[in-house]
This record gives structure tokens, sequence and C-alpha cells, in this order.
């Protein structure tokens, strides 16, 4: 073998590793960005769950407040408690608003035959 077909063979060889070594960076840089975009991504997506459990929670909790307020009638604490049971998944949640409803019959009952009392005496008048 000649010098001269060494060298050309020893600079195929070495281009053909420059090639690999560009290649190889630039897989690796693009599979970089990819993950780094993943991550942002799976950040973004987890804090808007994490966002909207949060108002979930809020909203659950000014409702459960409207439920329980003794300023208000036993009708509309009734309306919140029913919407309260109706929309909820949580199983515990769902008793404890039915246990509120039974016990709130009797003041909605008595609220409403004092109305109807009212109204009847007032008619006859």
């Amino acid at each position: 073998m000649d010098k001269a077909a060494g060298n050309t063979r020893f600079g195929a060889a070495l281009a053909g590793l420059v090639a690999a070594a560009v290649l190889a960076a630039s897989v690796h840089g693009l599979i970089a960005r990819s993950t780094s975009l993943e991550l942002a991504k799976l950040a973004s997506e987890h804090e808007a769950q994490a966002a909207a459990r949060r108002q979930d929670f809020e909203l659950r909790l000014a409702l459960v407040g409207r439920a329980l307020d003794p300023t208000s009638s036993a009708e509309d604490r009734q309306c919140v408690l029913r919407f309260l049971h109706a929309v909820t998944l949580d199983t515990a949640f769902k008793r404890w608003a039915e246990a509120e409803l039974t016990s709130l019959q009797q003041d909605v009952d008595a609220a409403r035959e004092a109305r109807e009392s009212a109204d009847r005496t007032a008619k006859s008048d």
C-alpha cells in the first residue's frame, strides 16, 4: 500500500468519525430539547391540575359554609345540600350531605307550616 492510498483511507476514516460525532451531537441536542419540552409540558399540566383541585376545594368549602350558615333559611341550606349531594363523587361527603338533609328536613317542614299558617291567617283577616 502506498502512502497516498493510506492517507486517503485515513482521511476518509477521519471524515467518517467527524460526521458520526456531528450526527451524535445533533441527535443528543434533539433529544435534550425534546426532553426539556416534555418536562415543561408535564410541569405545566401538573400546575393546571393543582389549580383546578384548589379551585374545586375552595368552591366546595364555600358551599359547605353556605349549607351550614345559621343565618340562611332552612330552604336555602337545603338547596345547597341537595346540590352538593348531586355533584359530589366522594361517598363520605355524599353520606354527610344526606345526613344533613335528613336533619334539616324538620326545620324546612316547620318553616313551611309557619308560612302556610301565616298565609291562612292573612287571608282570613
